[in-house]
Formats: structure tokens, C-alpha cells, sequence
């Protein structure tokens, strides 16, 4: 086909014949006629892809999508921006390229790591972002894994944002090191947010946790609703806490009256184990007795962690995480579902099921067994993974039991130091592996 018959095609067509390219076919496609550069909305999943950014970034440095309005690139590996020193450099580059670009999403992890082995340590930091502040018109703004550092620059950078989602991991630091400064925002940018209602933060560790919320103190009160997503390690005592108080204090209180919001925490508490102070605190403060949303609060023991954390996980109702991990399906939570209800609107984004730790402490057993009450909790028409951290965690014939009631569930994702369960896959002998293999489509094997 000519480049001048692609041009007079009609829509309807032209999508058709993208159903059936990969992405880089589409990026190349972009280069090869105007008629695309009318579009207003681009959504690529990049996965399997080699040099994904290096293919987004050439197509951006040949061709500027005037038009383009909506953005969305999905799996993009981290290390595809290790030789970008600047972090957020990527952003830069889309939005100075589609000054009409109101929403973005570009869910990737920056690599703080790569910029420490930097001999100028000072360009760890040193981001501009003159052209994003002078032309963006970004209303909704999703981004991966970045220092808390980057995100205070960005804030001042996106004047008309409505919806912002970022992650937060800045390096973890001595309590008692001078350099565990909490950072407040410039008063400058409060007029720069004036427009932000709708806010979903994801800490990786209690100093992105505490630095963030003291960045974003000034516009809490405005945000309509709040998502927080925290996986934290915690001493039970000083500065950098992370108890039901400081959620209660630092998070809730700040929010206006009618705001709504979403919690998702899983903390590690150092000798906490006997007294189960921090834990305890959880059930002291106001939120947890509201009527919504509902909080639920399950106790549990993590493997990869060490045996003097006391570990447990505080979720609302609806949980709109992507991923369940198994040890949220307990006695506990049959109990707090106790009026009937459908579990797909307990977990109405759900499609991966996670197994860690040990058969006989994460109920496994029990989720396998289709007439065990709390098998009945799991969203199984929605699964459509299963993540599986080594070969205790789950039996043969246990997973061929849970792939039975997860009839939709395509792809495995197992990391299996014994080997037990990656023969079974592989060698597609006996009964298991015959089994396994005519549901499953992509196996991911470590």
C-alpha cells in the first residue's frame, strides 16, 4: 500500500489495520504519513519491546504531534533511562513536543541509584523544566518512581493539573542522620495548584512517606479525594513514626469534610513484635470507626522479612489495587464481609493473585478448596495472573485447583528457587503439567 492510499483511508479501516501491528509498526507509521499526526489519543504498551524510549524518543525528535491530547506508554523498562542523567528528562521531551497534551501517563521508574555512581553528584537534581512550565496544559498527570526532590520541582512545573499519581522512594536514611530533612512547599506554588483535586501518592519507604506528605501539607485541604499507597519499615518511636495518629494527623485531618479516600498500607514495625504498639495504634484513631469507607486491618507474617518485624497491612473498602496478595483472605476478613456482597465490588480493579510466604500460614489450602467459605472472597472471574514466590508457597495440585476457579487467569509469573514447579511447567508430562499448560499462555520462570 502507498503512503498516498493510507492517507485516504477511512478511520474505521485504519484502526482495524493498527489492531494488527506492534507498536514499533505504529510509532514507524507516525513518520511515514501526516494523516496520523491529527490524531488526538495514543496509548502503546511497549512490552517485550527493545529500546522503547529510544523508539518514543526518536519519533519526538522528527515528528511533533501538534494535536496529540491523551498519552499513555505502559511498559517501559527502568533501565531503558539509565543513560539519562537528568531525572524526568523523558517528561520534558513529551510535553515540549505536544504543547496540546492535557492527559499523560507515563508509568516509569526512575533508577536513583544509577545518578549516586554520577562523579558531579550535583546533577542529581539539576532538572529545568522551562518548556513544560511555559507550555504544558497538562490536566491529568500519571508518572512512575521518583525522588521526592524531582517531584517538588514538577509541582511547580504543572499549573493547571487536576489529577496528579506519582511514586515516591528517596534513599533511606539514618533516623538520626542530619540529613532526613522533611521538605515543605515553596509558597510560591500554591496558586500553581489551585486546580489539583484528585491526588494518588505511592511511598515506597517512611522518609518518602513523611517528605511528601510535608510537601503536598498546604493543598490537602483542597484535594476532593486521596489515594495513599504506603510499604514502609518503621520504628515504633521518633521522628520518621508511621502510626494510626500520624495517618490520622498528617493525612485524614487535612482533607476538607466531604472528601473521599483510599488507603493501602503495609508496614514492618522493628520490635514491635510483643507490645504491638504501632499496630494497636491503628485502632485507637477516627477513621477506622467510620461507615466509609470501610478499613480492614489483618496481621500477617512475611518470609523475605526479618523474624523482629511485626508485619500487617491496613486496607479501605473498595481495595482498588491491581494486585491481591493471598494473605489478605483470612478469617478476618470473612468476618468483616459478613453481610452478603459481591466480591468484584471489594476488588473491582483485580487481576493478579499473589502468593508469598509458606502453604500453611497464607491459606492457600483454603483459597484452593472451592468449598471453603473463604475461597468464596476472591474475585476469581476478574484473575487473570498468578504470581507465585517460590516453590513453598503453593503445590502442584493446588495450583492446578486455584487455575480451575481462576478459569480466565493466562499467565504465570513464578519465581521458584527449588525447581519443583518450573519442571512441572516445562517437562508437560504429567497430569499437572498437561493441565497447567492448556490454560496458561505466557509463563514467566525464575
Amino acid at each position: 500500500m502507498s503512503v498516498n492510499s493510507f492517507e485516504i483511508l477511512p478511520d474505521d479501516i485504519l484502526y482495524e489495520i493498527f489492531s494488527y501491528l506492534s507498536p514499533v509498526d505504529i510509532l514507524q507509521s507516525f513518520l511515514l504519513t501526516k494523516r496520523l499526526s491529527r490524531e488526538v489519543s495514543l496509548r502503546l504498551r511497549l512490552t517485550n519491546v527493545i529500546g522503547g524510549w529510544s523508539l518514543i524518543s526518536s519519533y519526538l525528535r522528527y515528528h511533533q504531534t501538534t494535536l496529540l491530547q491523551r498519552l499513555h506508554l505502559i511498559d517501559i523498562n527502568p533501565h531503558e533511562f539509565d543513560k539519562l542523567l537528568v531525572e524526568g528528562i523523558y517528561l520534558v521531551k513529551v510535553c515540549s513536543r505536544m504543547p496540546l497534551l492535557k492527559i499523560c501517563r507515563l508509568p516509569f521508574n526512575h533508577d536513583d541509584g544509577n545518578v549516586n555512581k554520577i562523579e558531579n553528584y550535583s546533577l542529581k537534581y539539576q532538572i529545568t523544566l522551562p518548556n513544560l512550565l511555559s507550555r504544558n496544559h497538562l490536566r491529568t498527570l500519571t508518572i512512575g518512581i521518583h525522588t521526592s526532590r524531582f517531584i517538588e520541582r514538577l509541582l511547580l512545573s504543572i499549573p493547571f493539573i487536576e489529577n496528579l499519581s506519582f511514586a515516591i522512594k528517596d534513599k533511606d536514611i539514618n533516623e538520626n542522620d542530619d540529613a532526613h530533612d522533611k521538605i515543605t512547599l515553596p509558597a510560591t506554588s500554591d496558586a500553581h495548584l489551585q486546580y489539583l483535586s484528585r491526588l494518588r501518592i505511592h511511598c515506597l519507604n517512611n522518609i518518602s512517606f513523611h517528605r511528601t506528605i510535608a510537601l503536598l501539607s498546604s493543598v490537602l485541604s483542597q484535594i476532593c479525594h486521596l489515594s495513599l499507597k504506603l510499604e514502609a519499615c518503621t520504628l515504633n518511636s521518633g521522628s520518621l513514626i508511621i502510626s494510626g495518629d500520624i495517618i490520622q494527623e498528617l493525612c485524614i485531618d487535612r482533607l476538607k469534610p466531604m472528601a473521599t479516600y483510599s488507603l493501602s498500607l503495609l508496614l514492618y514495625v522493628e520490635d514491635d513484635l510483643e507490645e504491638k504498639i504501632i499496630f494497636n495504634s491503628f485502632f485507637k484513631v477516627r477513621f477506622i470507626d467510620r461507615e466509609s469507607p470501610r478499613v480492614f486491618i489483618q496481621e500477617y507474617n512475611d518470609s523475605d522479612i526479618s523474624d523482629t518485624y511485626h508485619s500487617f497491612m491496613i486496607y479501605t473498602f473498595p481495595y482498588n489495587d491491581t494486585i491481591l496478595s493471598s494473605y489478605i483472605f483470612s478469617t478476618n476478613l470473612e468476618k468483616f464481609c459478613q453481610n452478603p456482597t459481591d466480591v468484584t465490588d471489594l476488588f473491582p480493579r483485580a487481576n493478579t493473585l499473589s502468593f508469598y510466604g509458606y502453604n500453611k500460614t497464607n491459606c492457600v489450602r483454603d483459597l484452593a478448596n472451592c468449598r471453603n467459605s473463604i475461597s468464596s472472597l476472591v474475585p476469581w472471574l476478574l484473575l487473570t495472573n498468578i504470581k507465585i514466590n517460590h516453590s513453598d508457597v503453593i503445590t502442584q495440585h493446588t495450583l492446578v485447583s486455584i487455575l480451575g476457579m481462576g478459569y480466565n487467569v493466562h499467565t504465570l509469573d513464578i519465581v521458584d528457587d527449588r525447581g519443583i514447579l518450573v519442571r512441572t511447567i516445562l517437562h508437560n508430562k504429567d497430569k499437572f503439567g498437561t493441565q497447567i499448560n492448556q490454560q496458561v499462555r505466557n509463563s514467566i520462570l525464575k
